[in-house]
């Protein structure tokens, strides 16, 4: 059972956690419990609790992980550099000796490294350190074999960078395997010259993210309600995060063209259609009506 959050503050060097839990793991139950925190957002509980793993179990990677997403939450970018660096540096070192990287993907003792990675190229990529974020997009494609996220992050790199076509390229390959990549495809193809495309690539995002697609073009939206409007409206978050340079300098025009569009009556009502639609579903899964899933269809 974990201490209470004033407690450990308090007692953890009187009473020597990591000799009351000797290990070289977290348990799981105990990490998971941590982790909630994390997810309801209650990043100082978090964070304290992990600081009390890092110490109880030092070598253990993911101790460092979830800090460097809240120091990521709290836009504080220079930090979340260091602890996901931290991340891979431990996560490497746990790796099974004359591992050939072909089996990266099927051994669970090489997740924390490639989580690290992944999140420290994002990470490097809002922090506006591109080329740096370009390197490590490489070494998770030659290490990780790789080859979707990689694609994802370049499209966010590619935008803040004005590489349009780059950009375009990349997001509209990934279009199927999540429609978020719609959002980052609707700018670079404007940006390319392609309005009409770009306008496909607004409505394909907004199918499945309506709240995004507003928020990426600067239109104010209600607080989440329930964990759908709350999913959509992180997606909105995190292009407005991924794309901080293209939107601050370039994204201007962009936005206006789209919000003209948006102002059209039956893309108005297309988009009010399906918010409805969305809300009525996450009401109807509780009692598992079936009415709204076959609209969606």
């Amino acid at each position: 059972m974990l201490p209470d959050l004033y407690e450990y503050k308090e007692t953890r060097l009187q009473f020597y956690w990591r000799f009351a839990l000797q290990g070289t793991m977290a348990p799981p139950d105990i990490e998971e419990t941590v982790a909630g925190h994390f997810e309801r957002d209650e990043y100082d509980r978090a964070e304290v609790f992990f600081e009390f793993l890092t110490d109880c179990f030092g070598g253990y990677a993911e101790d460092y992980n979830y800090p460097g997403l809240i120091s990521l939450e709290r836009d504080k970018p220079d930090e979340a550099v260091v602890r996901f660096q931290t991340d891979m540096d431990l996560g490497r070192k746990q790796f099974p000796k004359r591992m050939a990287k072909s089996r990266y993907w099927n051994d669970l003792s090489t997740r924390p490294y490639m989580r690290a990675m992944k999140n420290l190229t994002i990470t490097l990529n809002r922090n506006g350190q591109f080329d740096e974020a370009l390197r490590f997009c490489e070494k998770l494609e030659r290490e990780c074999g790789d080859s979707i996220l990689p694609m994802a992050y370049r499209t966010s790199i590619y935008l803040n960078t004005n590489r349009w076509q780059e950009a375009a390229d990349s997001a509209m390959r990934l279009k199927n395997i999540d429609p978020s990549e719609s959002l980052a495809a609707e700018f670079a193809l404007y940006e390319a010259g392609r309005k009409k495309d770009a306008t496909a690539y607004f409505l394909h995002a907004a199918l499945s993210y309506p709240r995004a697609v507003k928020m990426a073009i600067g239109i104010r939206t209600s607080s989440p309600k329930n964990h759908v409007e709350s999913r959509d409206h992180n997606v909105g978050l995190d292009i407005h995060r991924d794309l901080a340079k293209y939107l601050r300098d370039r994204g201007r025009n962009a936005r206006r063209f789209f919000k003209r569009f948006i102002g059209r009556p039956h893309v108005e009502f297309l988009l009010s259609e399906v918010e409805d639609v969305l809300h009525r579903r996450y009401e109807q899964q509780r009692i598992g009506g079936k009415e709204t899933f076959e609209r969606m269809l």
